[in-house]
C-alpha cells in the first residue's frame, strides 16, 4: 500500500477540532481565492499505444480503471459477438505491458456495445447497445461488478426515462460529492436539441448507484452546438470538461474541445479546441482523463497507427501558481516571525511541518505559540487550500514526509472539506 495514502494519528488532533471552527468562522471574512493555481501544461505529443490493444481494427473508447491495471475499450477486431464489442486487457504494473485483450462476452451482443465508462468506485460500469429490448435506436445500459472479483453480471437497461425511442450514445460519470449529486452527460440526436447529437445529463441523488433512480435527460445548451456531440468526459473536480464534437472551428473531422468552470456547480464555458497536438486533421475523440488528470487516452485515425481508429494518449504537467497566504495572516500581529519571512508557500510549508513533526513526536520541544500557529496553518483553509490541494493533497509528491503527512491529516480532520484523495497512478 502507498505510504503517501497512510495518515499517522497525531496526538494533537483531538484538541483541534474547537479551535478549527473558532478560526474558520473568523475567516469567512477573508476573500477567497478567486481562482485555483493548480493549473496544467501544454498536451504532449501523442502516443500511440500498440498492440495488443491496437489492430488493423478499429480500436477505441478506452478507459482506465483508477489503478492504471485495467483498460475496457471497444473494438471491431475478430473473436467478438458480432459489430463493435467491449474487451478488456490487464497488465501487471503501469510500467507492464498491456495483456492480450479478452472479449467481455457477459456484456456483448449480435449487436453493437461499446463506448463503456466506469462510476468513481469502478464497480459499475454504462456502456451503449443497440440490442434489441431497449427503449430505441441505441440505449444506455449498466452493469456491477460481481463482488471479489473483476466479472460482470448480465446488462440491464437504464429504462425508459433516461433512455427515448430515439439514440442515447456515448455515456461519462462524474460525481459532486459536495452536493450529493451524480451526472451522466451522454448524447442524444431526441427531439429539442439544437443540431445533430447534443450533450445531455441525467442526475441522480441516491448513494447507492445500483438502485439509483435516474431523471430524464436534460439538454446541457453550453456543451452542444447545431453539429455533432457526443462523447465527453469531465475532470475529477468537476471544474474541466473535454468533448467530442465536429462544430466549426475544429482542426480536422472530430476534434476534442474543452470547456472549463470555476466551480462544479456553475455552468461551464465556451467550448474551445486545443489545437495541435492534440487535434489533428484527422479524427480525434472519446477522451477519457486520468484520475491526477494529467493523462488523456483517445482515439485518433491519425498516420502512424495500426488499423482504422487507435487508441493514443498524451499527458500534461501540472503547474503550480505563485501564491503568498492573504493579508489576514500577513497583518496577523499573532503570527511567529517565521512567517514574515515566508515568502512563498513552499517555505511556510516546510516551516509548518517541521514543526508538526517535533508537536507530533517531540512535544516537549514545541512551545504553545507554534502549536498555535500550527493549528492556524492546517486549518485555515481559504489560505491554504489550493496549495495543500494542489501540491500534496490531490498528487502526493515522492518526496512527502511524514510530517507533511501529519498537516494533511490535521486538515482532513479539522475541516471537513478537505478530502483526500486516493494516490495517483501513472496511467500511460
Amino acid at each position: 500500500m502507498n505510504p503517501l495514502t497512510q495518515f499517522k494519528k497525531i496526538p494533537i488532533l483531538p484538541l483541534l477540532i474547537a479551535p478549527a471552527l473558532v478560526i474558520i468562522a473568523a475567516l469567512t471574512a477573508v476573500p477567497a481565492v478567486a481562482t485555483s493555481p493548480v493549473e496544467f501544461g501544454a498536451w504532449s505529443a501523442p502516443i500511440n499505444v500498440g498492440p495488443p490493444l491496437n489492430t488493423q481494427y478499429n480500436d477505441m473508447y478506452a478507459i482506465l480503471t483508477a489503478d492504471g491495471l485495467t483498460v475496457y475499450f471497444t473494438s471491431d477486431r475478430p473473436g467478438g459477438l458480432g459489430g463493435d464489442d467491449l474487451w478488456v486487457s490487464r497488465r501487471e504494473s503501469t510500467d507492464a505491458p498491456w495483456g492480450e485483450p479478452e472479449n467481455l462476452a457477459i456484456l456483448n451482443s449480435p449487436f453493437n456495445d461499446s463506448l463503456s465508462v466506469l462510476i468513481t468506485s469502478g464497480n459499475i460500469m454504462y456502456f451503449h447497445s443497440d440490442r434489441p429490448g431497449g427503449c430505441g435506436a441505441g440505449d444506455l445500459w449498466m452493469s456491477r461488478a460481481k463482488p471479489g472479483g473483476d466479472a460482470w453480471t448480465a446488462p440491464v437497461n437504464m429504462g425508459c426515462v433516461v433512455n427515448t425511442s430515439f439514440t442515447e450514445i456515448a455515456p461519462a460519470f462524474y460525481a459532486n460529492d459536495d452536493l450529493g449529486l451524480s451526472t451522466i452527460y451522454f448524447g442524444s440526436n431526441r427531439p429539442g436539441g439544437i443540431g445533430d447529437f447534443d450533450i445531455y445529463q441525467t442526475t441522480t441523488t441516491d448513494e447507492d448507484l445500483e438502485s439509483a433512480v435516474w431523471g430524464p435527460g436534460v439538454l446541457v445548451p453550453e456543451l452542444s452546438s447545431p453539429a455533432r456531440d457526443t462523447r465527453t468526459f469531465v475532470r475529477r473536480d468537476g471544474r474541466e470538461v473535454f468533448i467530442t464534437t465536429n462544430r466549426t472551428g475544429g482542426v480536422g473531422g472530430l476534434d476534442i474541445w474543452v470547456a472549463r468552470r470555476e466551480d462544479s456547480s456553475d455552468l461551464w464555458s465556451t467550448p474551445v479546441n486545443p489545437g495541435p497536438p492534440l487535434n489533428g486533421a484527422a479524427d480525434d475523440g472519446s477522451p477519457a482523463l486520468s484520475r491526477d488528470g494529467r493523462t488523456l487516452h483517445f482515439f485518433s485515425t491519425r498516420p502512424g497507427g495500426f488499423g482504422g481508429r487507435d487508441i493514443w494518449f498524451t499527458v500534461r504537467e501540472r503547474v503550480i501558481a505563485h501564491m503568498r497566504p492573504s493579508s489576514h495572516w500577513r497583518s496577523s500581529s499573532r503570527r511567529p516571525s517565521q512567517w514574515t519571512r515566508a515568502g512563498s508557500p513552499a517555505k511556510i510549508w516546510r516551516w509548518a511541518s517541521s514543526r508538526l513533526a517535533r508537536s507530533a513526536h517531540e512535544p516537549e520541544r514545541v512551545s504553545s505559540q507554534e502549536n498555535k500557529a500550527i493549528r492556524r496553518l492546517a486549518c485555515s483553509c481559504l489560505d491554504f487550500e489550493p496549495l495543500l490541494a494542489g501540491i500534496v493533497f490531490r498528487e502526493p509528491h515522492p518526496a512527502t514526509s511524514a510530517a507533511d503527512l501529519d498537516v494533511i491529516t490535521l486538515c482532513s480532520r479539522s475541516c471537513p472539506w478537505f478530502r483526500p484523495a486516493p494516490s495517483p497512478h501513472s496511467f500511460h
